[in-house]
């Protein structure tokens, strides 16, 4: 039965995804071609024109269910035309753009209360933050709930249809992708929302606006140690080809049921996940339920070490037992060096990178010391001569400013510049990023790379992208530079 589920999904991930090749290694740094620092005032100009940017971006009001009042923009863009989700790019109101960047700059009016603009813009972006949460389960989840495109079932009363989770301007042609797209709150939206609020008091505190403090949620770490990955019955063919084990312990990606296939089900899995579309499947996405992508629950790597961050944030990495388990799994995929495929839904390649940065930040280095120096090593090996980082050409052509905005942030977030030398690697990333800004009536802002991606054959083929979560981590880093440069002058 292995057998054949490798073989079979071997194939379709083969042709439904780009090669997999290893990133070659890049040039060692050019310090010839290079300026060889930044000052302090340049880096101080850069941030407030970048918080002009996002004030400026950010919604003012709610526009239908097409976009609404506090978030930021943020796009789904399709690299090459695909059979069943077409192409083109189009705007989306979607939790994890708004949280992001509402979290970002919480962090950064904390090292900076200077910045007073940040605040006006929390307030309507944690308002917003709070409406993704599903009243039933008191969860998160990616999508608002809106009326679908059309009327799913012979019994709906057209204008009167239930509302189901769904992008907000993305064409939705048939009841197919209405029904598919309906899916169940996440681990990783969970992670950050949780994060949201407690980021949101601590600013309101240190602002002496405590009273907007709001209630935190009951058993913080409850829904992620209720799905965990033992007794597994199910593995995703991406999973299996990727090297994953089964029964990591890990935390699961989505917080649903899988379905349990029986013999004869189980015979012919790899084809009813091949052929999901189909009405006679099992895994057959079914009108206003809530589903799991093919009704299969996965284990990511990014979204183990968000759950892990946002636990140490509230002190609480002894409340589940699947914290040790989730260490351990974070280290195994650093030691494999699979960068580039690491993660199911963050395709660029240094996404990973930074996620565990900010978990080794958070968490003192406890656990993750060789994970650090394993990826240390990477960033200092693949940093290229102009400063800058890269992914893989099929992924928004090298996606370079991201790539750099992530790998700049690992290596901050990593600290003790001087022990792992990576001072000069810093200081080269932060001129290149300087440099490849965009000044636009007194802001400046960086155009959006990947920060987000469709899970396993849609990875390589479907990103969301904003400029303002790029402009926002980009901004979030120099301020941290800025932090050292000034303690340096001490």
């Amino acid at each position: 039965m292995k057998i054949l589920l490798f073989s079979v999904n071997l194939i379709f991930i083969i042709f439904s995804s780009s090669s997999a090749f290893p990133q070659p290694a890049n040039a060692i740094l050019n310090k010839d071609t290079l300026v060889n620092k930044i000052s302090i005032d340049e880096i101080k100009k850069d941030i407030a024109e970048g918080l002009i940017f996002l004030a400026d971006s950010q919604k003012k009001e709610t526009t239908g269910f097409a976009s609404y009042k506090g978030e930021w923009p943020s796009y789904i863009s399709l690299r090459t035309r695909h059979l069943v989700v077409g192409s083109g790019t189009y705007y989306d109101a979607n939790a994890f753009g708004v949280i992001s960047v509402h979290n970002i700059l919480s962090e950064l009016y904390l090292m900076y209360p200077e910045y007073s603009s940040i605040l006006p813009m929390l307030d309507p972006a944690i308002k917003l933050i709070l409406e993704y949460r599903t009243d039933s389960s008191g969860t998160y989840g990616f999508w608002h709930s809106a009326p679908p495109y059309q009327t799913l079932r012979s019994t709906d009363i057209p204008g009167k249809e239930p509302f189901i989770k769904r992008p907000s301007t993305f064409p939705l042609n048939s009841k197919f992708a209405n029904n598919a797209v309906n899916v169940v709150d996440d681990a990783d939206d969970q992670a950050l929302a949780t994060q949201a609020i407690l980021l949101y008091n601590t600013v309101m505190k240190k602002s002496g606006q405590a009273q907007k403090v709001l209630q935190l949620p009951d058993s913080i770490g409850k829904p992620f140690e209720k799905y965990r990955d033992v007794h597994r019955k199910n593995i995703l063919p991406y999973d299996l080809i990727n090297g994953a084990n089964i029964n990591t312990g890990a935390y699961f990606t989505w917080f649903g049921n899988e379905h349990e296939y029986d013999f004869p089900e189980a015979v012919f899995y790899p084809f009813q996940y091949m052929f999901f579309f189909l009405p006679s499947s099992p895994v057959h996405p079914q009108p206003y339920d809530p589903k799991m992508p093919y009704w299969t629950n996965d284990v990511d790597v990014v979204v183990n070490a968000n759950v892990l961050t946002m636990l140490a944030d509230f002190k609480l990495l002894n409340s589940t037992e699947g914290v040790k388990d989730a260490f351990k799994y974070l280290t195994e995929k650093i030691r494999s060096g699979n960068f580039n495929k690491a993660s199911i839904y963050y395709s660029n390649r240094y996404h990973f990178h930074y996620a565990v940065s900010r978990t080794f930040a958070a968490t003192k280095g406890n656990s993750l010391q060789e994970a650090a120096e394993l990826l240390i090593d990477d960033l200092k090996k693949t940093q290229r001569g102009d400063g800058s980082w890269a992914s893989r050409k099929i992924i928004n052509k090298k996606d370079i400013i991201q790539s750099t905005a992530n790998g700049l942030m690992a290596l901050l977030n990593f600290g003790d510049y001087k022990k792992n030398n990576t001072l000069e690697n810093i200081n080269h990333a932060i001129i290149f990023l300087h440099k490849n800004s965009v000044e636009k009536n007194g802001s400046r802002y960086w155009r959006g790379g990947v920060y987000f991606s469709g899970g396993m054959n849609l990875r390589n083929t479907l990103w969301w992208k904003s400029d303002s979560y790029t402009t926002a981590l980009i901004i979030h880093a120099f301020a941290k530079y800025r932090k050292f440069l000034e303690n340096q002058k001490d």
